[in-house]
């Protein structure tokens, strides 16, 4: 069975792509990772975006699933990229996925989203993840080592079990920090509060990077803004089309202070909402209006 693409994908837009299971591991309880061979090319997809996953033939689940890419290998012996989709049984689609297994055909819709912007890194970027919203940073962790970068990584969640990809940041040469809510790794405590006596301790990193439950997004965001550190933040939102057409995934912007994207709409106070499918999932911290979420 070969994967196959179905829509042209010029300049890195999606495309409809025939994927092949090459592994679909339990990693964690309730914690799966499934690597899949796709014809996108590896040059089309960037930290941060995601894909769509068709999760069922018939009419239950029906919307597919949507996915951050969490990392990705480019293949010399064969056309395309190897994808990694890291997930947690939630739901009736998630524990579908987790009983299908090596040689499965998959529908998948990508790579779609804007990512990580890389343009102005420096050499300290901080990656920093809550529960599987770490899913989203690894690839990212992948594309500054490549840039020859030293990274430090801080991961959160509420006991060890929800502490996720520790050795394979280590791999790539990072400095990694766990917290746990109980005490059971490392920080006793929220990811956020280590981040305070991060930078304590470790003064001026050139960025931070984060992807995580919405308030451990909303307090980076103020701490970021307080330290005067830039900061692009992974907002997850449930999502029905990823193409911006339902517009189910908007949040609240303060105005258009950072770009003016063609899907946003403007409310007349000022507030612009954006559509985390397509201007996003990754935002500027400060672009977001918390209060309003």
């Amino acid at each position: 069975m070969n994967p196959s693409r179905t829509a042209d994908n010029k300049g890195g837009g999606p495309s409809l792509v025939k994927g092949i299971i090459l592994e679909n591991a339990n990693v964690a309880p309730s914690y799966y990772k499934m690597k899949v061979h796709t014809l996108i090319p590896y040059g089309d997809i960037h930290p941060g975006q995601f894909v769509m996953v068709k999760v069922s033939e018939g009419f239950s689940p029906l919307l597919r699933r949507p996915f951050s890419i969490h990392s990705l290998w480019k293949q010399s012996d064969k056309n395309g990229t190897d994808i990694e989709i890291l997930y947690k049984i939630v739901g009736e689609g998630t524990n579908l996925m987790a009983r299908w297994r090596e040689g499965r055909e998959l529908d998948i819709l990508g790579p779609l989203g804007r990512g990580f912007s890389l343009s102005a890194v420096g050499g300290n970027p901080v990656l920093v993840g809550g529960g599987i919203g770490v899913a989203g940073l690894f690839a990212l962790g992948q594309k500054l080592r490549d840039l020859g970068l030293t990274i430090s990584v801080l991961i959160g969640g509420k006991t060890k079990e929800h502490v996720l990809c520790i050795e394979n940041f280590h791999a790539l040469g990072a400095e990694v920090h766990a917290a746990t809510e109980d005490g059971s790794l490392g920080f006793h405590g929220m990811v956020t509060d280590m981040l305070k006596f991060f930078f304590r301790n470790r003064p001026n990193p050139s960025a931070i990077f984060a992807c995580g439950p919405l308030e451990m997004m909303r307090v980076i965001a103020d701490i970021t803004e307080t330290q005067s550190i830039p900061c692009q933040v992974s907002l997850e939102s449930r999502m029905a089309c990823g193409l911006g057409a339902c517009l189910g995934c908007v949040i609240p912007t303060r105005g258009n202070i950072f770009r003016k994207p063609l899907g946003a709409t403007r409310h007349e106070n000022g507030t612009s909402f954006q559509r985390v499918c397509k201007e996003g999932p990754v935002f500027n911290a400060q672009e977001v209006n918390w209060e309003r979420i």
